[in-house]
């Protein structure tokens, strides 16, 4: 059974994560917990003289009816859902719920409500891509999912890999059978042993995909990771949060705000982090 969380603050971009993740894990059976933190909404004037106790009394509700629009879209025997309501730190929140119920992914926008236009990563999602234990999937606002063709995995070897995590990313390829494109981009081929290691292990634990280990003599790695995207018309990029990783090179205080490798597909972070 999958269990995952999903994030709203009641916006369109939110609501279509969740349309979303109803839509990606359609054949698994599911408990999929919607999750609305009320610190981190910029409330309305009628919203800041509510009381605590109104604004979650209101919160639930908008999660009813999000439930119900979801069987609207997607009515799945398999999918069963729960509301949690809090006025915490969203990331609090969703790493407290991770440990309680061992949750497989959390399914977001890539922004919400409170983002400025030309942000690609609001800071609510940036930070649970930063902290949160679990893989963090994030999803753009305009995208519109369809069966996975092409799943691009940017990696550089240099460490090895949680098996629990590349399972899901296994699992999602095996369903939709995607292919899977490992890219290393560099000036130099991966000529290090634990590189050959942990590209030999990549290869072992995807040997009933269709995969693909590509090497790109060029830079800036941006740049690569972009073009590659629009040569394989990629439907999902898959990138691990870890030091020394091409995800913690480009998701610096300097690039966040120019960061457009989410613009058109979602954005799989798996956390190479072990759980407590």
């Amino acid at each position: 059974m999958r269990k995952i969380i999903v994030p709203t603050d009641f916006s369109s971009t939110a609501w279509n994560a969740l349309s979303l993740c109803v839509r990606m894990f359609k054949y698994e059976v599911c408990e999929i917990f919607i999750l609305h933190s009320i610190s981190t909404d910029h409330p309305s004037e009628d919203q800041m003289k509510a009381s605590e106790e109104q604004l979650l009394e209101d919160s639930g509700k908008e999660i009813s009816g999000l439930i119900k629009k979801t069987d609207e879209i997607s009515a799945n025997p398999r999918h069963q859902f729960f509301s949690r309501v809090c006025s915490g730190s969203l990331v609090d929140e969703i790493n407290e719920l991770c440990d309680l119920e061992d949750i497989d992914v959390v399914v977001m926008g890539t922004t919400g409500r409170s983002a400025g236009r030309k942000k690609a990563i609001g800071s609510n999602t940036l930070a649970v891509i930063k902290f949160i234990k679990a893989p963090v999937l994030c999803v753009p606002s305009a995208y519109i999912f369809e069966d996975l063709e092409n799943i691009l995995f940017p990696t550089n070897y240099l460490i090895p890999y949680q098996n629990r995590e590349l399972k899901l990313v296994e699992e999602l390829a095996r369903r939709f059978v995607a292919q899977v494109h490992f890219l290393y981009a560099s000036k130099f081929p991966p000529e290090l042993k634990r590189q050959q290691k942990n590209e030999q292990f990549l290869a072992e634990f995807f040997k009933n995909n269709p995969t693909r280990f590509v090497f790109r003599n060029s830079a800036p790695l941006k740049l690569v990771i972009e073009n590659f995207l629009k040569e394989i018309n990629a439907d999902l990029l898959v990138m691990v949060n870890s030091e020394h990783t091409y995800l913690s090179n480009l998701l610096t205080t300097e690039s966040i705000d120019n960061f457009t490798l989410t613009g058109e597909i979602p954005l799989l972070v798996l956390q190479n982090l072990d759980r407590e």
